[in-house]
């Protein structure tokens, strides 16, 4: 008699897992979640970009907005004399004061008080508002935190003041610079070939002293105004404190100031420029040309704080600018040197490509 005969004397299996089969699993799911995390962070970053892109756009119909109301583009800096340094000292009433009404921000523009400094205890309230408009997605920090409390937030939008490195001051050859009422004819080479605005960041400061940290989104300083004194993310390259561009102590620009020779080549003078507060002789002695013109340029900061510095984003490969037709263009961090700063001069006359 077969021992299958009696159903009941059967035994009954039972599949399993084994440690092996387990392990070749979790080692499956593992790679496939490696694959899709870089893209579906490549996703929130092209999402980021997409949302930093809106907010230059804002911000430039804004600036459309206050001229088709005052005819003239805002000041860049407000300030009785210049040029501006980068210190609480002064008046400095910023360009993005003026169009706060233009982003839905009349609650926060009545609050200011325009009779008293940005600094003034007056307008401090204002001062320490943080604007999401203002902020890049992209930006892993918060709007105040490299300032003093007392300082107020910050932005990662700025002006075009000028297409090569100084501090802000008056009759400079961008659109925002200090105490400037440019009117729309005063664009000589075009609004679509004339860079207005542009986004900047920078790693974080955790200490307060003058020479490393930026003001407010108010100030009309560096920390709302920009120029094009070095390549766009610059900082990524560890070339901070390398400047390349002429930063006189107290520079005086006119309407009509030719840029640098050194310019139209791209490359900075083998003499760096020398400035007002020459070095002592014994302090001079044994150094080359380059360090020395470092070593003043290093007193000025530490008098008057740093030098306005170019722009700058969190996104690979370059930054977003808002032209003056209301378009919004990612410049390639590679953008050759001379074209860069062109675009940030309103009255140069040269041609250029419209692909840049």
């Amino acid at each position: 008699m077969s021992r299958h005969a009696f159903p009941g004397c059967r035994r009954s299996r039972r599949s399993a897992f084994t440690l092996i089969e387990l392990l070749v699993v979790i080692a499956i799911i593992a790679i496939l979640i490696a694959l899709l995390l870089p893209a579906v962070q490549q996703a929130r970053e092209a999402a980021r970009r997409t949302q930093c892109k809106n907010h230059l756009q804002q911000l430039i119909l804004a600036v459309h907005n206050y001229m088709g109301a005052h005819e003239v583009l805002p000041p860049g800096s407000q300030n009785a004399t210049g040029p501006v340094h980068n210190l609480p000292d002064g008046y400095h009433m910023g360009w993005i004061t003026q169009i706060l009404p233009f982003i839905e921000q009349p609650a926060a523009y009545k609050h200011i008080d325009f009779t008293s400094s940005v600094y003034a205890k007056a307008n401090e309230d204002v001062r320490k508002l943080v604007f999401p408009l203002l902020r890049c997605p992209s930006s892993p920090y918060d709007g105040g935190l490299n300032l003093p409390t007392s300082w107020g937030g910050s932005t990662n939008y700025a002006g075009v003041h000028h297409p090569v490195e100084a501090y802000v001051d008056q009759g400079q050859l961008g659109v925002l610079f200090l105490n400037s009422s440019v009117r729309y004819e005063q664009i000589e080479d075009g609004s679509s070939n004339t860079l207005f605005l542009g986004e900047y960041t920078e790693p974080t400061q955790t200490s307060t002293a003058q020479s490393n940290v930026n003001l407010s989104w108010m100030s009309g300083t560096r920390a709302s105004l920009r120029n094009g004194g070095r390549r766009i993310n610059a900082w990524r390259a560890k070339q901070r404190d390398a400047y390349e561009g002429p930063m006189p102590a107290d520079q005086i620009s006119e309407e009509g100031a030719m840029l640098p020779d050194w310019m139209s080549d791209g490359e900075p003078p083998a003499d760096p420029v020398a400035t007002d507060d020459p070095l002592e002789p014994e302090e001079a002695a044994g150094r080359t040309a380059e360090e020395i013109a470092q070593a003043q340029i290093d007193k000025i900061i530490a008098q008057f704080g740093p030098p306005t510095d170019g722009f700058s984003s969190y996104h690979t490969g370059g930054a977003h600018f808002a032209l003056g037709d209301g378009s919004v263009r990612f410049l390639s961090e590679n953008i050759d040197r001379k074209l860069y700063r062109l675009l940030m001069d309103r009255r140069d006359g040269e041609l250029m490509s419209p692909d840049f």
